[in-house]
């Protein structure tokens, strides 16, 4: 199968990822909501004790004399200078809000988000036991290469090289398998890979081994 950006995966590999990270994603969603519904009560918290602090203060000031008051202060001043370890005398420091977990997977290549109907099924010809291009048999090594359906409810997209679509397809618009018309939407170009269709240069392959936790 191939994602909307053209980069070609097995179809086992891609779902088995596409589900671990949905589950990945749903959990980070939990954490991500309990982390606001914490800061949201400390924030109440906060609010309760500064009204509580300013209505005490209030009703001490309407008690205390000047000369009290002035005494109050001075000795509040003196204990932040040599106590200023206490932990009232702490400058509070808001905890950094995360941003949210997206809501779809990332493509493992893009990052735009991805879902299991974005794959597009890919039809692949093969000569020799290599993958060829569905018109000329030519055998696809490293050649830019596109695939194009314009048939509803076909079983996928078929491959061609970018010569052979450059020549008999985008003039025309017209699929040369099917004589279907073809719109822009019908035509995925595939991105290249060292060698991906066939065994010639260096073939770098990664293996996603999902984990969970």
């Amino acid at each position: 199968v191939a994602t909307p950006s053209g980069h070609i995966y097995s179809r086992e590999a891609i779902l088995e990822y596409l589900l671990t990270k949905t589950t990945e994603l749903k959990e980070a969603k939990k954490r991500y909501n309990s982390f606001l519904a914490r800061q949201q009560g400390k924030t109440e918290e906060k609010c309760r004790k500064k009204e509580a602090a300013e209505l005490e203060s209030f009703e001490d000031s309407q008690k205390a004399t000047t000369s009290t008051k002035k005494k109050r202060a001075r000795e509040e001043n003196a204990l932040k200078g040599s106590s200023y370890w206490l932990a009232e005398f702490q400058p509070e420091a808001d905890e950094e809000i995360p941003p949210p977990p997206p809501d779809r997977p990332p493509s493992p290549f893009t990052g735009n988000p991805l879902r299991r109907k974005d794959l597009q099924p890919l039809v692949l010809e093969r000569k020799d036991g290599k993958v060829a291009c569905a018109v000329s048999q030519k055998t696809i090594v490293t050649q830019s290469v596109v695939a194009l359906c314009a048939i509803k409810d076909a079983p996928g997209h078929v491959v061609l090289e970018k010569e052979v679509y450059n020549k008999l397809v985008e003039p025309s618009m017209v699929c040369p398998i099917t004589g279907k018309k073809l719109k822009s939407k019908h035509i995925l170009k595939l991105q290249a890979g060292k060698s991906g269709f066939a065994s010639s240069g260096s073939v770098e392959a990664k293996i996603y081994r999902p984990t969970i936790t």
